[in-house]
């Protein structure tokens, strides 16, 4: 008798013609998630209030992003805040190429840039979300982007990890089946064989001269 080697159902594990799967397929729901949280926090960069940064404005007075930068880079504001947020716009690109390299060619490199950006982002935003719209979006935005990142990284398949052994397994039960069987006969042939002998000895007993 032969062991057999079953395949297992892969189908759920790899792509077509049994490639393993790009990170599209096993993880393209999450990079949307991703997607749309790189295009709320560029929307409210670009679009809704942030406070402004010169000190001597009211405390609760706005300006869209760009021109809160202009601001602190035309009255000399301090270094740090000029390069945090000058740093916002570079996140934002680097976030958006990461994504497309990530869509297009996976890869666990282009999805940690992505998922950084996205810590960046709620770092930045958190610190004054409350009360202005701009920050709040940017920051449920970023935490899309975390979000969709993570799940992609944990969920992403590598050649690696997608690649399946065949497990060997014992024989069928048809084989089974006619293992006993064959087993049953010759339990059986051995019991018949064992009473021809024993007849035989009565028999030579029976008759041999006194």
């Amino acid at each position: 008798m032969f062991e057999l080697e079953s395949q297992p159902d892969v189908r759920g594990q790899r792509g077509a013609h049994g490639q393993p799967r790009s990170l599209v397929e096993s993880s393209g729901g999450a990079l949307s998630v991703a997607l749309i949280g790189l295009i709320l926090a560029l929307g409210a960069a670009l679009l809704l209030p942030w406070p402004t940064a010169s000190p001597d404005d009211p405390p609760l007075t706005t300006a869209l992003h760009y021109a809160r930068l202009a601001e602190q880079a035309g009255v000399g504001g301090a270094l740090p805040g000029l390069v945090l947020d000058a740093a916002l716009y570079v996140a934002l690109v680097i976030g958006i190429g990461a994504y497309v390299v990530a869509r297009l060619r996976g890869g666990y490199t282009a999805l940690g840039i992505l998922l950084s950006v996205g810590l960046f982002g709620l770092a930045y935003t958190g610190r004054m979300a409350v009360p202005f719209v701009g920050p709040l979006v940017g920051l449920f935005g970023f935490a899309l982007v975390v979000s969709g990142a993570g799940v992609a990284w944990a969920t992403y398949e590598t050649p690696e990890k997608s690649h399946v052994e065949p497990e060997a397994v014992g024989v069928d039960d048809d084989d089974r089946a006619g293992a006993e069987l064959r087993t049953a006969i010759e339990a059986q042939q051995a019991e018949v064989d064992a009473g021809k002998r024993d007849t035989g000895i009565n028999d030579d007993v029976s008759y041999s001269p006194a």
